[in-house]
């Protein structure tokens, strides 16, 4: 009997697998034709908004009461100050406005996805003033027009239960007393130089002064951040929410690691920062688990329109591509073509647990771990590296200067101290020298309230051996 194969004149295809959404069915209400297909699970038009609410309020529900003692129960929510909303008027945005509209201020019965006795609308609104902040970054990107005034009348709709405040992203200079940090050297003195600048000039000469399109795009993202958070301060908020999604904050997720950032990648998922007066706001990501697939469902079918994140395509002046442009396209194609991955992205760096609390920790020595990994001198063949080496002297330091280096983390410190193109620029496009850069309005505060802490500290120090215990003091 012959091995061989029977000869056969048709060319032999294995059978194609049916898609799922090819059955017509959805998975929920099991009776009309499925439109939708998420994870291999085909939803129909009807039954998609109530999936995308339930996952929305699966995270934001569990964050709304505060974490003590006389919390009201799960039935009832209610927030101890008022809710921040950052929008920039891209899909994830959009699509938060829209959700916090439906889930917490309609009333039940015209509601997508009616609740029973124990939904939390049943009990009155969670916060007392819903704020939606949007910050103009106009004045980041050359040639960008101010679009305050179309953000305004897109949210013409929402006005009567939301309150509107716009802000810009050179506010972040504002009230300013006129401090610059020296560039020129590795631990960053902060320096007194009187200026009449505008907080738009300042801003410029600020990002005109970073070396790389991936420290431009970084140093805007934390001036949004930090901006937000003042506000939220500002207006007695308890929860500031954000729009991100799934992608986006996979993306997000990549973006820090690869700049450096994953000291801090535990705290991406959701922060609570702690003010000076010890209230609590915490950070919440509602879509963190939508794609930015359903996002965009989601609006075609509940009619919503986008006006557009169209800053945060652009590029900066060099017009070189950023870490943070090349990680959007990677993950955007991860979704496109394997989907799990980017949930798989997010579920990992969830396992990562922060050892602070309150802002992003900065780790100690990254003036000195740099020195001892960085090649910054060329050396001929009868020389040595030499490991205790010390530091070299800025003219610029005095017994009063106060260094910024000990208070950042490393990604900000790489921001600010790259030395990839810095060598080829003296002056920024505004005329400005280069190596004295001026700051925000919040860096000399918090340095100067840490510089008193640590003087405090040493202070105690020296005089610990004459301090009595608790125990000695009673007796």
């Amino acid at each position: 009997m012959s091995c061989e194969n029977a000869p056969d004149s048709t060319e032999s295809v294995m059978p194609r697998r049916r898609r799922v959404a090819e059955k017509g069915i959805c998975i929920k209400c099991k009776t009309n034709r499925g439109r939708i297909i998420i994870r291999h699970a085909v939803y129909c038009k009807e039954c998609f908004p109530a999936l995308i609410k339930t996952k929305f309020r699966g995270v934001l529900d569990p964050t709304v009461n505060p974490s003590n003692e006389n919390a009201p129960l799960r039935g009832s929510l209610k927030a101890a100050g008022n809710l921040l909303i950052g929008y920039s008027g891209g899909l994830g945005s959009t699509v938060l406005l829209d959700l916090l509209r439906l889930s917490y201020l309609t009333p039940v019965d015209q509601a997508v996805g009616k609740g029973g006795k124990q939904h939390p609308k049943k009990g009155g609104k969670p916060w007392n003033r819903l704020i939606i902040c949007y910050i103009e970054c106009g004045g980041a990107y050359p040639d960008a027009a101010d679009r305050t005034a179309e953000v305004e009348a897109a949210l013409e709709s929402y006005k009567g239960d939301f309150e509107f405040l716009p802000l810009r992203l050179e506010d972040a200079f504002l009230n300013g007393d006129d401090a610059v940090v020296d560039l020129s050297n590795e631990d960053l003195p902060v320096l007194k130089r009187p200026s009449a600048a505008t907080p738009l000039h300042q801003l410029k000469a600020y990002l005109s002064s970073l070396p790389t399109a991936t420290s431009h795009q970084s140093a805007i993202s934390t001036l949004i951040r930090l901006i937000l958070h003042r506000s939220a301060r500002a207006h007695d908020c308890s929860h500031l929410v954000l729009g991100t999604s799934l992608t986006s904050l996979s993306v997000s997720l990549i973006n820090a690691v690869a700049g450096g950032a994953g000291y801090t990648i535990g705290m991406e998922k959701g922060e609570e920062l702690i003010a000076p007066d010890g209230g609590i706001v915490r950070l919440v990501r509602p879509l963190r688990e939508v794609t930015m697939k359903e996002c965009a469902a989601y609006l075609r079918w509940r009619n919503l329109s986008v006006i557009g994140n169209k800053r945060m395509l652009s590029t900066p002046s060099n017009g070189k591509e950023s870490i943070g442009s090349l990680t959007k396209d990677f993950i955007f194609g991860l979704e496109r073509d394997y989907p799990s991955t980017v949930s798989a992205i997010v579920r990992t760096c969830n396992k990562l647990v922060s050892n602070t609390t309150g802002e992003k920790p900065a780790q100690p020595g990254i003036r000195e771990w740099k020195e001892r990994i960085s090649i910054r001198n060329a050396l001929r063949d009868n020389e040595e590296i030499s490991t205790d080496a010390p530091l070299e002297p800025s003219d610029t330091l005095t017994e009063d200067s106060l260094l910024l280096s000990p208070y950042l983390c490393y990604a900000c410190h790489t921001t600010l101290i790259s030395r990839s193109s810095r060598g080829s620029r003296k002056t920024s496009s505004l005329g400005d020298q280069i190596h004295q850069v001026p700051l925000p309005m919040w860096v000399s505060e918090n340095l100067q309230a840490s510089g008193s802490r640590q003087r405090r500290q040493e202070m105690k120090g020296e005089i610990q051996e004459f301090l009595l215990d608790a125990d000695d003091a009673t007796n």
